[in-house]
């Protein structure tokens, strides 16, 4: 990955302008510059077992690493509660949509998914990068090359469909189109990094450094961005246009997903506590 520091507004526009000068990147930005690249659902991660099953006492991931071990993952529950308080709620979405696509309407209503959501509309990751920043803190803007980096990372040259993808069992990252079918992934210009079984952010794979550019835009330039970002009307209710009740759902949902992650860390715990300690894992990830 490339890291540019830029000094100015006009360094950074001129970046962008030169760097997607064929319009062929998808950006994403972040108000914290220290912020990794991974999906909601993998930001919060326990080992629960190594790489030959054996159970280990549930830590927190602190390293990535090849070493196989097994990941307690939980994104399929949380779409399964959002989808059935939608329904509870008699909130119409799109029952046809297949599984990819459901999690990326959810991924933009805020609920934990393996999805990663980027944009073909600089001023939007721009405004996300400006979003709750903290006073004095720098921001970051990624640039990300999506077909490049499918071709790392399956051979293929191109940016997949949802449709494409089910099909495709994919251990690292794939990047896809992500459907229109919703006003704010219209607003957005959304599309998506699909997250597989690997649980590595995307600094972590060796990609060259016109896949994936980091630009850290430090805290003046970000007040001076600000500023223009107003100015110009991009802003919280332009950019997620109408809320809506689905945003209500995922919110009260949160509390739901971090009991549920608790209670199956438990039982991980007391799996790991029945068995002889001959049986056990090695566990490697310390808290």
């Amino acid at each position: 990955m490339k890291i540019h520091k830029i000094d100015s507004l006009q360094e950074l526009l001129a970046f962008v302008k030169d760097t997607n000068s064929e319009n062929n990147y998808w950006f994403r930005g972040h108000a914290d510059s220290n912020y990794i690249l991974n999906p909601s659902a993998y930001r919060n991660l326990y080992v629960i077992a190594d790489q030959f099953d054996r159970p280990v006492e549930p830590r927190k991931l602190k390293e990535f690493n090849n070493r196989g071990d097994k990941i307690l993952l939980l994104h399929k529950i949380y779409l399964a509660s959002f989808l059935k308080e939608l329904n509870k709620n008699n909130i119409t979405y799109d029952t046809s949509l297949n599984i990819v696509d459901l999690y990326c309407l959810a991924q933009h209503y805020g609920v934990w998914t393996p999805m990663m959501d980027w944009t073909t509309d600089f001023s939007v990751a721009l405004f996300f990068a400006c979003d709750g920043r903290k006073k004095d803190s720098d921001c970051s803007v990624f640039l990300l090359e999506p077909k490049r980096w499918n071709e790392m990372a399956s051979g293929c040259k191109k940016i997949f469909t949802s449709d494409e993808i089910i099909k495709i069992s994919n251990l690292i990252p794939l990047a896809i189109y992500g459907k229109k079918y919703d006003k704010r992934m219209c607003r957005q210009s959304g599309n998506f990094m699909v997250h597989g079984n690997l649980v590595w952010p995307l600094e972590h794979y060796n990609v060259d450094e016109e896949t994936l550019i980091k630009i850290i835009i430090p805290s003046k330039v970000a007040d001076e961005l600000e500023v223009y970002m107003k100015c110009f009307g991009i802003t919280h209710d332009s950019i997620y246009v109408d809320e809506d009740e689905k945003d209500e759902i995922s919110k009260s949902l949160k509390e739901f997903n971090e009991r549920k992650l608790k209670e199956l860390l438990e039982k991980c715990k007391n799996k790991w506590e029945m068995t002889p300690k001959e049986d056990r894992g090695i566990s490697r990830h310390l808290l």
